[in-house]
């Protein structure tokens, strides 16, 4: 046991050493096209992820030596199935058939010997993972009131919203929705209509050529700069960067 810790404090010595060498516009690439890979997954935009899983492919494979490559793929995506069993317990709850599609597809991943595989396997991370999500914001939920939430906010994000008027439509009590939504979805109202919000915002930003403070505006936040704010918080970046790389690419 000492043994592995000592192996595992020498290898993580070297993975700091070599991101502190990399160039850190490609790291910054590298997470922004994870994030956008993980809005297109969970938004149902099958051909999205597959340009976005592409270009992360293309970026992971840039410099390692061939003798590397496929080492290097195989970690990236067995990160990247645990980072979507990670996001899909955040997003809906943990769920059994989510489990399994991970198990799965690192197992299918687990025979691929040939970079091209790799490449080609985009098709079957992406639709396993869709296959898994498919409209799971609506049926993973038993409570009818929190899948009638979340088809409530999903269709008035350019439209005021607040904690009242949800609580009209619904036709329940203020207390007793704040209350189911902290439960089933683990923040408060508030907080899930702006990550949707952002959510939304990062599809403009990448989509049109609508000035950020426009697409602001017309999200309902209260300032560019409040907007930049929460932005930054769910991306990691500011509206501005997040269009910039997203145009480079």
């Amino acid at each position: 046991m000492i043994k592995d810790y000592e192996r595992f404090r020498s290898l993580y010595e070297q993975e700091i050493e070599k991101m502190e060498l990399a160039e850190n516009e490609e790291l910054v690439q590298l997470y922004m096209a994870q994030n956008r890979f993980f809005d297109c997954i969970f938004r149902s935009r099958k051909q999205a992820a597959k340009k976005e899983l592409r270009a992360i492919y293309r970026v992971i494979t840039l410099k390692p030596e061939n003798d590397k490559r496929l080492q290097v793929l195989k970690q990236y995506y067995f990160f990247l199935i645990g980072g979507f069993l990670d996001r899909y317990t955040q997003t809906f709850s943990f769920d059994k058939k989510a489990l399994a599609a991970a198990v799965a597809l690192i197992n299918v991943m687990e025979a691929w010997t040939r970079e091209e595989e790799f490449y080609e396997g985009i098709h079957v991370l992406v639709d396993g993972m869709l296959d898994t999500t498919w409209n799971e914001d609506i049926q993973t939920y038993n409570n009818p009131i929190i899948s009638r939430f979340i088809t409530l906010v999903e269709q008035q994000l350019y439209q005021e919203l607040n904690t009242d008027v949800l609580a009209g439509q619904l036709e329940i009590s203020r207390s007793h929705v704040s209350r189911l939504v902290n439960e089933e979805l683990g923040m408060s109202i508030p907080n899930y209509v702006t990550y949707k919000r952002i959510q939304e915002a990062a599809y403009l930003l990448q989509s049109t050529t609508s000035p950020m403070k426009v697409i602001a505006e017309q999200l309902r936040f209260s300032s560019a700069s409040y907007f930049g704010v929460c932005f930054k918080n769910v991306y990691g970046c500011t509206p501005r960067q997040y269009r910039i790389f997203t145009a480079q690419r």
